[in-house]
């Protein structure tokens, strides 16, 4: 059977409601598992409010824990980016959970496996975010004075509207290499799309492979008229059951078309 590892953002955790709550895991790669109903079992590690640097991450400590030799192919679930994060030291206890769970999860039998959700990456773990007012209501108190609120704000704005600087430029195409390369390490089919397709992206123009499967699952979406505002939440942005199967048949044909999962 071949294992399957995915890798995605808010996206990949479930199905939503008009309030944006997360209902059910019936998320887009629930639904390509049972669209392409084969011998493939999913294991699904969603990160909500994270992006690449994150992925990054993941990727190294699973291949620190000699996990990656585990798996077949890496789905990669793009984002908005930049997502930058930092965190204090209770991140590594993210890590240590990843880990487990992946350990203890290939012994499962179940064909969709989706890692429980943890507060430690959404919490008041973080010390910087790209959202900068969330930022700021979690670290208000450390702000003593006019001049280091706005020496902090002035920061993260620089992070949040940074896309244009070279140095985080430099960054997204630095990150994407890493993945690449260590799929290619670790014999890992490595499988990438977008969901929103951002002008960013294009730094990657000169890096991109056979790996990359669609620019824009939202543009395409939109083309085949199957990107409905009724089915997705106000705030995040997020889609419920039926939709999400829709943007799944999508990424199936994107995968058909390319000769991904043979």
């Amino acid at each position: 059977m071949k294992k399957i590892l995915v890798i995605g953002c808010s996206h990949s955790q479930g199905a939503y409601d008009k309030n944006d709550n997360v209902v059910n895991n019936e998320s887009w790669c629930y639904h390509l598992s049972k669209i392409r109903n084969k011998k493939e079992k999913y294991f699904v590690i969603s990160c909500p409010g994270l992006g690449i640097l994150h992925y990054g991450a993941i990727l190294y400590y699973l291949q620190q824990e000699n996990l990656l030799k585990n798996f077949d192919t890496c789905i990669i679930q793009l984002t908005h980016e930049l997502r930058l994060m930092i965190y204090n030291e209770k991140i590594d206890e993210y890590y240590e959970f990843v880990t487990k769970w992946i350990k203890n999860i290939l012994k499962s039998k179940s064909k969709f496996n989706i890692l429980p959700f943890n507060d430690i990456i959404l919490g008041q773990n973080r010390v910087i975010s790209y959202i900068s007012g969330e930022t700021y209501k979690l670290h208000e108190k450390n702000f003593k004075n006019t001049e280091s609120k706005n020496q902090w704000l002035s920061v993260v704005e620089r992070i949040h509207t940074g896309t244009n600087t070279k140095l985080v430029n430099t960054i997204y195409p630095i990150y994407y290499s890493y993945i690449k390369n260590i799929a290619q390490k670790n014999n890992l089919e490595l499988i990438v799309f977008d969901w929103w397709g951002k002008k960013i992206n294009n730094l990657l123009d000169n890096i991109k492979g056979t790996e990359w499967i669609l620019d824009s699952l939202m543009e395409e979406a939109k083309e085949k008229n199957q990107w409905d505002l009724r089915s997705i939440s106000k705030v995040g942005q997020h889609h419920n059951s039926k939709s999400s199967h829709k943007m799944a048949v999508i990424i199936n044909e994107k995968i058909n078309e390319y000769k991904k999962l043979q």
